[in-house]
């Protein structure tokens, strides 16, 4: 199995390289002219994105399924649908890295019992970083601060504060293959005083995305 893993990845890394390598995770992004389909599946959940390029903006349509913590931590549902409208701004760069803004509104209905509406404004800032001409590593911070209103009165305030780490390797010109993680302190910021807590937050995705 080891050897396998070995030979395919060596395949991988000899394959021909593309004159730039793109991200949909980082802070490079998709370049104009370029659509890029993402899906991803992990913790919370899965996820389409339908990736639209520019030279120094670029946005996606995403919706998913959610069966897990959608904000790292105090907001586990049993199954929900999300949608998303990822946006990011490159706003520094060099030969070697990138640097973008992200933001990304979004919404979630989901079940936990009751009936739950999750409303986030998540932002952060990404950077990409080359490793191989076709691997981008992936690191920055993300705070996707999520209200959650659940049927019958309560309502949660959560606060994540998120690091993050992914690599991005490209198996041929159009398709690439990911690994994303982000962990870090989830603040719950409840509406009754006294019970304000934190725990550690973590979600990770497995991803593959076409170039088109």
């Amino acid at each position: 199995m080891n050897r396998t893993a070995a030979a395919a990845l060596a395949l991988m890394l000899a394959a021909p390289a593309r004159a730039e390598v793109p991200s949909v995770l980082g802070g490079k992004l998709v370049p104009a002219g370029t659509t890029a389909h993402h899906v991803a599946v992990g913790v919370p959940g899965l996820f389409y994105e339908w990736w639209n390029g520019g030279w120094d903006f670029d946005w996606a349509g995403h919706v998913g399924i959610v069966y897990e913590d959608w904000s790292g931590a105090w907001s586990d549902v049993d199954v929900g649908l999300e949608l998303e409208l990822p946006m990011r701004y490159r706003v520094a760069g060099t030969d070697a890295a990138q640097v973008a803004l992200r933001i990304a509104p979004g919404l979630l209905v989901a079940d936990a019992g009751s009936t739950v509406l999750g409303i986030r404004a998540d932002a952060g800032a990404l950077v990409s970083i080359d490793v191989h001409p076709r691997a981008n590593l992936v690191t920055g911070g993300t705070v996707p601060f999520t209200i959650l209103l659940v049927s019958g009165g309560d309502t949660g305030l959560i606060l994540p504060v998120l690091g993050r780490l992914g690599l991005e390797s490209f198996a041929s010109n159009d398709f690439a293959v990911s690994l994303l993680l982000e962990v870090g302190p989830t603040f719950l910021l409840s509406d009754h005083g006294g019970n304000d807590s934190s725990r550690l937050g973590a979600r990770f995705w497995v991803g593959a995305t076409f170039y088109m």
